[in-house]
């Protein structure tokens, strides 16, 4: 784990000095990120160019289905997957950050 830490470490310094492309799996996931007239929209795509922008960065984004996309991610085809819910078994593959974006998830009583 601690070598994974590392090389990711070093793999997001590279993404904020260079100012290099990083490709960006969308699906559709209406509010949080979706396609609207062939462009990428939603609170994701907000939060993911604004931090482009202050890092340099030039997004690609790749649209695909859920699953597909979680193939990329974890082959390396894609650097983000936005909209992507923590489990065990994707964190012994993936870096997730450490604060949620947005809860979506709940429970409604009666």
């Amino acid at each position: 784990m601690y070598k994974r830490f590392i090389l990711s470490f070093f793999l997001f310094s590279n993404l904020i000095l260079l100012g290099i492309d990083v490709k960006v799996g969308i699906y559709n996931n209406p509010p949080q990120i979706f396609i609207e007239s062939g462009k990428p929209v939603g609170l994701y795509v907000e939060i993911v160019e604004k931090i482009a922008k202050q890092n340099n960065w030039k997004i690609n984004y790749v649209h695909a289905d859920f699953a597909t996309l979680l193939n990329m991610a974890q082959s390396g085809e894609i650097d983000l997957l936005t909209s992507i819910a923590y489990t065990e078994e994707r964190a012994q593959i993936l870096a997730f950050n450490q604060h949620a974006v947005l809860l979506n998830w709940g429970v409604l009583c009666s």
